[in-house]
């Protein structure tokens, strides 16, 4: 139990008390409940029971508090209407507040080495003790809820003897229910059904996170047999999980006579909650952000509420009705500055906010309660300000809230949020830019794209932070953007993509009305399933929920989103099978219960305008929700520039469409996109090389798409198809020394090595071009045929002569002219200085009188 200053119910009245724990045996038979400060308050009278509503505020899970026994029946009500009911979930509860004690008085059937010692939610248990498992835990749905804090790493040999943390093993069936420390460095769950074998087994762990000693963490595990589905959470984020397709057995765990084992002696247990309700991830990450210690039963209400709403619970506990209403207000915590999620590169920036009522406001780096919180906001009365020195823009900048008002003692909503500093823009070129997709970057894998740019990775690294920070240290001013696709959802495993699934309903799929229940299926990707952007369907607010819950407000160290699939055409509905200018899926786009025939061009006109609508409010939502500052990059033919800080040019630049690349008007081109699309501009040329690798008509090739992003002022990207990008190529031309003219592996000496513009590009004889830059020039050679071009002054070839890849090309030396084949490119540097060949001691320029 807690020493706090508490308030007990009398009636309808709140009053102040000092409550004084004196552990005799009178006072343990108190009762006590848990009120929205987090403190344990005491009830009137043994038969008195209640019922509290937290969190009544736009933007966070309202739950309540209770007292209810299990199985107990509830309901929510909204302004006067049921909207949801159940039975009480909680089946376990116990705090180890110096007592091994359930919140209902159930002693543990054996303990060994128990002690306790003081944690986050006041004191925790070290030791082990046993429960029963019937009745404790329901092995077919629910939540365990964790609050530990490590006494040794987790690779510490000691663990290899004691490594469970909470252990039911069926010694018949030789089932079994585990959290444990698993592979030295990770703690797993693990549901084990014997008779599948362990290839069916649940595993899910927090791999690819480091747990520190002596720091408080919240690990959760939801399982559901009918759902089919474990996942893992680790601090309010969803780390892991296992899928289970349809013909797959979930582990059914058969449960005997034997007890659960909780505890281990080298972790503090500070809090265990074991529930047969699955909570939902933004449930979870609420409650780990809330920070604060379980009631005998937390009652979640599954809903979106409004301000103003009046939302109501009641139970009845053992006969005993109890309800509690609230009106649901706006935020405590209106943070006003920054708008989102990032803030452009600076040395310093300041959080602010703003608070209904005069209040003091305490924050720190991790969530906390109130009090733990370790500093105070500047700032007086409604409006606070916190200011941030920035030493690295690699790392996050988490900020946690709590406010506190005059007579005010409630710590039921807060604020957490991890800021970015974006890297500062590039301004020096050449531009390098990498798409490294479909799965995630492996630590070999980061010295080599540490040297882009620009790069767009997998989604799936979103449970993998290392290596992206990993390239983020190495070259701070890379911008990394994570994937996601804006037409539906893809049916790859994982957090990354089933965490999206979990948010949409079949209901808002693109239909098709040929066959009642039927979906347009995606005949180019079957592994996506196109769900209907009409902005009178629910998939775009959810597709924005998604982008900002799931990728980003996580530990991470992305700068924004790429988004595929982004124009209002449908490609994806050809026949490619047959006739690619042929449509064969006609979908219901306005869901008018009557398909659009796209093959006829009124219906195919009003189904692209339903589908750019929808892209542009996706766009939107999600800048919303993340901040006008967020990068956001799209493809294909991604026509609203005003979404995007740029496009990837896919693949269908080449000689012949290079006017159409460079016709400032083509809203597909280079040059629309590099004056129209929002600033800071990565627009991106995806560039198919030809030729075979290694060879100089693949060098020419890649030297003309390489020239012709230099002349646009776009990055580059170079493959030799979709299915190549996620090549390991390097060219000479990438990083160069300006001092000797050569091929560097120095960051620092080679990158943007030609410096920033000095002006636009211009033609310099009949489609051969020329722009100049502060330490070189890039020429392109545009025509059919040979041209040589007058440089009107002496430069420098690169040298490629000392074993790189096109010494013909980079013979190094000077020159005043260059004679380029047809369809070739150049880059050349500008003279060395001239040295100062004064000889030493003939300096005359001193005076002496």
């Amino acid at each position: 139990m807690r020493n706090d200053i508490s308030a007990f119910r009398l009636g309808n009245i709140m009053t102040k008390v000092v409550v004084i724990f004196v552990f005799t045996a009178a006072v343990l038979s108190a009762v006590f409940y848990l009120g929205r400060s987090g403190n344990l308050i005491e009830k009137t009278r043994a038969t008195d029971s209640y019922a509290e509503i937290v969190q009544p505020y736009v933007g966070s899970q309202v739950i309540a508090h209770t007292d209810a026994m299990e199985g107990s029946n509830y309901e929510w009500t909204i302004n006067a209407e049921p909207v949801q009911s159940g039975t009480v979930p909680t089946t376990f509860l116990s705090h180890f507040d110096g007592d091994l004690r359930t919140i209902t008085g159930e002693e543990p059937i054996t303990s060994s080495s128990v002690t306790y010692e003081s944690v986050k939610f006041g004191q925790g248990m070290v030791g082990t003790a046993d429960y029963p498992m019937t009745g404790n835990l329901d092995v077919t749905k629910g939540t365990l809820d964790l609050w530990l804090t490590l006494k040794k790493p987790l690779d510490d040999p000691e663990f290899d003897s004691s490594p469970y943390i909470l252990y039911y093993h069926n010694s018949s069936t030789g089932d079994s229910f585990i959290v444990n420390v698993h592979n030295t460095d990770v703690i797993s769950f693990t549901m084990y059904d014997f008779s599948d074998g362990w290839e069916l087994a649940v595993q899910a762990s927090t791999s690819n996170y480091t747990i520190p000693v002596g720091v408080p963490f919240h690990f959760v595990a939801t399982w559901s047999v009918t759902d089919k589905v474990a996942k893992v959470y680790l601090n309010g984020e969803q780390v892991s999980r296992r899928d289970y397709e349809a013909d797959q057995h979930f582990p059914e765990i058969v449960v005997g006579a034997e007890n659960v084992m909780i505890g281990n002696t080298n972790v503090v247990m500070d809090e265990i909650r074991v529930s047969n309700d699955v909570l939902s991830t933004d449930q979870i990450k609420d409650s780990y952000v809330r920070g604060m210690p379980y009631s005998e039963s937390d009652i979640y209400y599954n809903g979106i509420v409004s301000e103003g709403d009046t939302v109501e619970l009641s139970v009845t506990n053992g006969g005993i009705p109890q309800t509690d209403s609230a009106t649901v207000a706006g935020q405590k915590i209106t943070v006003t500055s920054p708008a989102g999620y990032f803030i452009l590169n600076t040395d310093t920036f300041t959080v602010s906010f703003n608070t209904p009522t005069v209040m003091t406001c305490h924050y720190g780096a991790v969530p906390d309660s109130y009090a733990n919180l370790p500093q105070v906001t500047e700032g007086t009365g409604t409006s606070h300000t916190i200011t941030y020195n920035v030493d690295t823009i690699v790392e996050q900048f988490p900020v946690a809230i709590k406010c506190h008002g005059v007579g005010d003692e409630a710590d039921d909503y807060a604020f957490f949020r991890r800021y970015r500093v974006l890297p500062e823009p590039k301004l020096t070129y050449p531009k390098l830019s990498k798409i490294w997709w479909g799965n995630t970057v492996l630590d070999s894998e980061v010295p080599y794209l540490a040297k882009f740019d620009f790069v767009n990775t997998s989604k799936s690294n979103i449970t993998k932070p290392g290596p992206i920070k990993q390239l983020k240290t190495l070259n701070p001013n890379q911008v990394v953007l994570v994937y996601q696709d804006m037409i539906g959802v893809q049916n790859y495993g994982g957090v990354a993509y089933h965490s999206e699934s979990d948010r949409v309903l079949e209901s808002w799929r693109l239909q098709s009305s040929e066959v009642p229940g039927d979906f347009c299926r995606n005949l180019y990707y079957a592994g996506n399933d196109l769900y209907n952007l009409n902005v009178n369907v629910p998939f775009g607010e959810q597709s924005a929920d998604h982008t900002e819950k799931d990728l980003i407000d996580r530990l991470s160290y992305f700068d924004g989103i790429w988004w595929d699939v982004v124009g209002p055409d449908f490609w994806f509905l050809y026949d490619y099978n047959g006739n690619p200018a042929s449509y064969v899926e006609n979908c219901d786009f306005d869901n008018d219960g009557i398909d659009e025939d796209l093959n006829i061009t009124a219906d195919r006109l009003k189904a692209q305008q339903i589908w750019a609508n929808g892209i542009h409010d996706i766009m939107l939502r999600s800048r919303q929700k993340l901040g006008q500052e967020v990068l956001m990059v799209g493809n294909g033919n991604a026509s609203v520039h005003s979404d995007f800080n740029g496009k990837h040019l896919e693949h269908f630049f080449t000689p012949s469409t290079f006017l159409q690349y460079f016709d400032p008007n083509n809203v597909q081109g280079f040059l629309y996109w590099q004056n129209n699309s929002k600033e800071p501009r990565m627009n991106d040329n995806l560039y198919k090389i030809s030729g075979s690798y290694g060879t100089q008509s693949f060098y020419k090739s890649m030297r003309y798409g390489l020239t012709a992003s230099l002349l646009a002022g776009v990055y580059f990207d170079p493959n030799s198809g979709a299915e190549n990008v996620n090549n390991t190529w390097w060219f000479d031309e990438y990083w160069i020394d300006t001092e000797t003219a050569r091929p560097t592996d120095i960051l620092e000496t080679g990158s943007g090595y030609l410096g920033e513009p000095q002006g636009d590009y211009y033609m310099v004889q009949s489609n051969v071009y020329r722009r100049d830059f502060e330490n070189g020039i890039v020429l392109l050679n545009n025509t059919s045929g040979s041209s040589t071009i007058n440089l009107g002054g002496t430069y420098r070839y690169l040298d490629a002569t000392n074993g790189g890849q096109d010494p013909v090309a980079n013979l190094g030396g000077e020159t005043d002219s260059v004679t380029m084949s047809w369809y070739d490119g150049r880059i050349l540097l500008n003279p060395l200085p001239p040295q100062d060949s004064t000889p030493p001691g003939t300096i005359n320029d001193l005076y002496t009188e």
